[in-house]
């Protein structure tokens, strides 16, 4: 926790700058470093252990040779510009549906073999449905 919430909702300078960095997962990937750097220069002194966290697992720390070292989660993880230019989903959200799906199909603290028989009455609802869908039902 680095204590920024009270800042985040008192100090729109913090807002805006804590924003722009949610937003460098919107720009191409081959733009992120130099956009992340722009932000870096810009950002108030009261961020400065917020960037640092973004730098080591966002983008990497900078090394020899203008180089930066591999940060935790690769720029491609998280990027999400080529997801939105092919008109791809940015998020899980349809797994989680499914995943609450099941939860609502399958009883509570069901032996082995109750849930076997659950999974299975989904499995085959959800064939009945892709060929309903086929079918232009």
């Amino acid at each position: 926790n680095l204590g920024l919430q009270q800042a985040f909702v008192n100090d729109t300078e913090v807002r805006r700058h804590l924003k722009n960095f949610g937003c460098l997962s919107l720009i191409p990937e081959s733009n992120v470093i130099a956009a992340f750097e722009k932000l870096q220069a810009e950002a108030p002194d009261s961020l400065t252990d917020f960037v640092d966290y973004f730098e080591d697992n966002y983008v990497g720390r900078p090394i020899r040779g203008g180089r930066r070292r591999c940060p935790r989660f690769c720029i491609s993880m998280w990027n999400c510009f080529s997801r939105l230019d092919q008109q791809l989903p940015r998020t899980n959200n349809s797994a989680e549906g499914w995943n609450k799906a099941i939860k609502n199909c399958v009883r509570q603290n069901p032996s082995i073999y109750e849930c076997i028989k659950d999974l299975q009455m989904e499995q085959h609802a959800t064939l009945i449905l892709g060929e309903q869908l086929q079918a232009g039902l």
